[in-house]
């Protein structure tokens, strides 16, 4: 995107989700976020029954990440390591 003139907005969160119990939860959360609109990159770990998700907050959010995990059946617990960046720096302040 860079390359094309555009700068890249992310926001990195940890999520700890219940319900992750084996290989294939992991496969299917990929699988269904790494589709979603906005979702720049994921991936869940059934050992840590967590959700690492990067997204682009100008087309997504946190909270729709929340949503579509809710709708497979998954409950998210809490929200950690949430980290901003806009062109490989952290976030500009409000």
């Amino acid at each position: 995107m860079r390359e094309a003139g555009y700068d890249v907005y992310r926001e990195e969160v940890v999520l700890a989700v219940e319900g992750l119990r084996s290989p294939e939860d992991e496969r299917r959360v990929e699988e269904v976020l790494g589709k979603a609109l906005g979702v720049v990159e994921c991936s869940a770990s059934h050992a840590a029954r967590s959700v690492r998700v990067v997204v682009n907050p100008l087309s997504s959010s946190v909270e729709e990440v929340k949503r579509l995990l809710e709708s497979l059946g998954y409950r998210v617990e809490g929200v950690g390591g949430r980290s901003r960046m806009w062109r490989g720096e952290p976030w500009p302040s409000s």
